[in-house]
């Protein structure tokens, strides 16, 4: 782990705490505002508000440190596939289907596969 992904766990750490202790201050402010019946109180107060965007960023902040450095893409090596093999998907082939009964009814009527 170098030190940037280390910085970065820690980062989205506090993001994640921003977030908890903001889920708090809005419960604490709902629970008030139920004892209170103030009809002209905001449904959420800005200092939550703004808790919440804080912690958005603090968070994609710390993701982006997490994450490390990117791959590049060579797009040279697409280019040498063909379309068949980039859209072949093998773990969805199946060889056990109706096929062979099918087969087996085409037999027995003397249905030609080519009509």
């Amino acid at each position: 782990v170098t030190m940037a992904g280390a910085f970065g766990k820690v980062v989205v750490a506090l993001g994640v705490l921003l977030f908890v202790h903001s889920g708090f201050s809005m419960s604490q402010y709902k629970a008030l505002l139920a004892v209170a019946e103030d009809p002209d109180a905001p449904d959420i107060p800005i200092d939550v508000l703004i808790e919440v965007v804080l912690a958005c960023a603090v968070t994609l902040v710390g993701v982006l440190f997490a994450v490390g450095r990117f791959q590049p893409i060579h797009v040279a090596d697409e280019r040498e596939r063909s379309l068949d093999v980039l859209d072949s998907r093998p773990d969805f082939a199946l060889y056990n289907h109706r096929g062979r009964a099918f087969a087996a009814l085409r037999k027995r009527f003397g249905v030609d596969a080519a009509e």
